[in-house]
């Protein structure tokens, strides 16, 4: 049973409702439909920087950006002109992440999603799992 499954078990149990859709992550990045790319300040165009591993002592890089095929055609104003930017620096790697954490995403950039399959002419259902 994966973490999706296991998450909509316990909201039957507590009785709470989830109407968001389940994303397959790797078929909407496979698509140009979604981006991600290596964590960037989308206001500066400055990549986030790697932190130090409080428990190993070591470098690690894992921040992530997750852009909307919506975000690239209508970014909002001012506050995402360095997408081009970190769009040249993509993180496929990650996609385990995103598919793992995706009910997280704030619903702006949930609704991002489905306008962004929209654009891109398919049906929503074909995205999802």
């Amino acid at each position: 049973m994966n973490l999706q499954e296991n998450i909509q078990i316990i909201r039957e149990m507590m009785g709470v409702e989830n109407t968001r859709l389940t994303f397959d992550m790797k078929k909407l990045l496979d698509d140009n439909i979604i981006f991600i790319t290596q964590g960037h300040d989308l206001k500066t165009g400055k990549r986030i920087k790697p932190e130090i591993d409080p428990e190993t002592g070591e470098l690690f890089d894992d921040s992530t950006n997750l852009i909307t095929l919506y975000n690239i055609i209508k970014p909002e104003v001012g506050s995402q002109d360095a997408i081009p930017i970190a769009l040249k620096h993509p993180r496929p790697d990650k996609i385990d992440y995103w598919q793992q954490t995706q009910n997280e995403l704030v619903d702006d950039k949930y609704n991002q999603i489905i306008k962004s399959i929209e654009m891109k002419g398919g049906e929503i259902n074909n995205y999802t799992i």
